[in-house]
């Protein structure tokens, strides 16, 4: 049950206000399902692509939203979410020299590992950890497979 602030009057209260208390609101069951949506996507892409090591979803600002990404495994979710939403704005700044488009995706690679970050519309963005093995073509794909899904959940499309 959550409260809320919404003073109430009650007879033998003798003028002291107290909190009412409600139940979930379909905004809570909207946010809850979302969330679990998410992790359902990134689930996907840690699971079933050969090669990726992790996924998280992040906003625009950087806050993680939904983290397939451990601490056990040398990575922070947080710093991750935040250096994406990085990434992708200066890309964004970066693209903006060749048209108005945002940009759809970027890759960074070394002899280590592979980083794929995906703009999802203009709210979030999605991160794709990979072993240096990992097919970047294949990744991409999903990837958008996965951006769509996204931007449908948050009602972006």
């Amino acid at each position: 049950m959550t409260s809320t602030n919404e003073p109430t009057s009650d007879p033998g209260s003798k003028g002291q206000d107290s909190l009412k208390v409600s139940g979930p609101t379909a905004d809570d069951e909207r946010a809850t399902e979302i969330d679990a949506s998410m992790h359902r996507l990134i689930d996907h892409v840690v699971d079933h692509v050969p090669g990726v090591l992790g996924a998280l979803v992040s906003s625009v600002d950087g806050l993680v939203l939904a983290s397939r990404v451990t601490h056990s495994t040398g990575h922070d979710a947080a710093a991750m979410a935040a250096m994406s939403a990085a990434v992708l704005g200066l890309s964004n700044r970066l693209v903006q020299l060749m048209g108005a488009a945002p940009t759809s995706f970027s890759h960074q690679c070394s002899t280590d590992g592979q980083v794929f970050v995906f703009g999802i519309s203009t709210v979030a963005v999605l991160t794709v950890l990979a072993d240096p093995t990992a097919q970047p073509a294949q990744i991409q794909s999903v990837g958008r497979e996965i951006g769509l899904g996204l931007e449908h959940l948050f009602g972006a499309t």
